[in-house]
């Protein structure tokens, strides 16, 4: 049973509004602390705060008679105009939210982290990742996100070991509908659906259907042991299989051609570079293109086995989500004007 009254940081968000949708739908008491809180729509009897992490006073009246922290809030993006908001929200958010927890003594602290943090970029280390794998160095994160994201996490881990009662999980990236805020994974199959690129990075991405990251968090509040982490991932998604199911749903081909990781890595320069020229979001990040140089295997058995958490097939969650949101909403028309 997850004790309430509950605080979901980053509520507003991808994964946070379906958790506080799937609380609320249980009876529990929850509130919402997010930038957008306002704008999303919740549950009548969810309370809303408006606001960021970054604000000490508002986390801690947030904070104020709660029993468990969800803390969701981060910069989720591969790429900013700014890349400093990565560790202001992500990393420093972290710590601001920790102190608020740490002072109002909550019973339970789950804190979402990343798989991109679990192994360093340039690491050709092909065994599973599990949860005593060693957490690499700073200095091999993949850029400003994974390093805000390490940083975060290993504020939480020295929390973990002052006494406070958190669980960290290390979800894969989560797919699924409803994307308004277009995470990287939705830009990307919209990319492919409507501007195809003529070759694409043969690589492996971890990808996992945002219900399925959702329950984990259920699971791990429920009963998850403190001081534990929990990797939530399935096995990597080839994208030769991901084109494929892109290009059935599609009805179109996809690129068939395959360009080595430097010319990648090129393209993602010159993306940012006109990103930044021009004030919009590349096609093509750093970031990501490093993430994708290596497979990464997710041994997922703790939370199986501990959490009883369960995957579904991370290409059916693909190809639901391209049915039923993105080919009903994509007005390329639009989105022009």
């Amino acid at each position: 049973m997850i004790r309430d009254p509950i605080l979901v940081t980053g509520g507003a968000g991808f994964l946070g509004h379906r958790l506080v949708r799937r609380l609320a739908a249980e009876g529990a008491d929850v509130r919402v602390l997010d930038p957008d809180a306002m704008r999303v729509p919740f549950p009548g009897d969810v309370r809303r705060i408006e606001g960021s992490v970054t604000n000490r006073q508002l986390v801690h009246e947030a904070m104020e008679g709660v029993a468990t922290v969800f803390h969701l809030a981060a910069h989720a993006g591969l790429w900013a105009a700014d890349p400093t908001v990565f560790e202001r929200v992500n990393h420093l958010g972290t710590l601001v939210v920790l102190e608020a927890a740490q002072e109002a003594g909550i019973g339970r602290f789950i804190h979402t982290a990343s798989e991109v943090i679990l192994r360093g970029w340039n690491d050709p280390d092909p065994t599973p990742i599990d949860e005593e794998t060693i957490a690499p160095p700073l200095s091999t994160m993949a850029g400003p996100y994974s390093r805000s994201k390490w940083r975060a996490d290993q504020a939480v881990r020295q929390a973990i070991e002052a006494g406070v009662p958190a669980i960290i999980l290390y979800p894969a990236v989560p797919v699924g509908p409803d994307d308004r805020r277009r995470t990287p994974p939705t830009r990307m199959l919209e990319g492919f659906l409507y501007d195809p690129p003529p070759a694409y990075l043969d690589c492996s991405l971890n990808l996992l259907a945002i219900e399925d990251i959702v329950e984990a968090h259920l699971l791990a509040a429920s009963h998850g042991r403190d001081g534990r982490r929990y990797i939530i991932g399935a096995p990597p998604v080839a994208m030769n299989d991901l084109l494929h199911v892109i290009g059935e749903v599609a009805k179109r081909p996809m690129p068939r051609r395959r360009i080595p990781f430097p010319i990648a890595l090129a393209a993602g320069r010159l993306a940012e570079w006109q990103a930044r020229r021009n004030e919009v979001v590349p096609t093509a990040t750093i970031e990501g293109v490093r993430l994708a140089r290596y497979p990464r295997r997710l041994d997922a058995s703790r939370a199986v086995e501990e959490l009883g958490w369960r995957w579904r097939d991370p290409l059916t969650a693909v190809r639901d989500t391209i049915e039923t949101w993105i080919a009903a909403r994509h007005q390329p028309a639009a989105d022009a004007k």
